[in-house]
């Protein structure tokens, strides 16, 4: 396995909040049962971080068959369903920096397309960090911290 994406599995299993539940190769328009079920599921939001400008009417278009959409699309790749473990009790360091937090056992799902295995890491790893700095910053301003400079 390329030394890259072994690195960066270690940073997420390491330092990050994510895991990947589910991953699928889509490569044709034939699916499996796992994958159509997968992709009934999605809302359309989800749909609009694999397709960002897709319409509700497309999608319904291909209601009977959205491993099609995918193929006709020109997506051929991983599709990753990803779980970011939800943090809270934020403790922050005198100058605002951040210090700590616990975990509260919930999550929030998000959807990861890429076309190799090290392009998918790059993004969860992204979504990742942009979500915990949400977070961050969510708390800080709840809890009324300034970050000093």
């Amino acid at each position: 396995m390329d030394k890259e994406i072994i690195k960066k599995s270690s940073v997420l299993i390491n330092e990050g909040c994510s895991i990947i539940n589910r991953l699928f190769l889509v490569c044709a328009m034939s699916e499996s049962d796992e994958l159509k079920e997968f992709l009934d599921d999605l809302e359309i939001e989800s749909w609009r971080s694999i397709l960002p400008s897709i319409s509700e009417t497309t999608l319904d278009r291909y209601d009977d068959n959205k491993a099609e959409l995918l193929y006709d699309k020109g997506i051929h790749g991983l599709l990753a369903e990803c779980h970011y473990n939800v943090m809270d009790d934020f403790d922050f360091h005198e100058n605002g920096s951040f210090r700590s937090c616990g975990n509260t056992c919930s999550f929030m799902s998000f959807i990861v397309y890429a076309e190799n295995l090290n392009e998918l890491m790059d993004k969860v790893l992204a979504k990742d960090k942009e979500l915990f700095n949400l977070q961050i910053e969510e708390a800080r301003i709840k809890q009324g911290i300034k970050v000093n400079s």
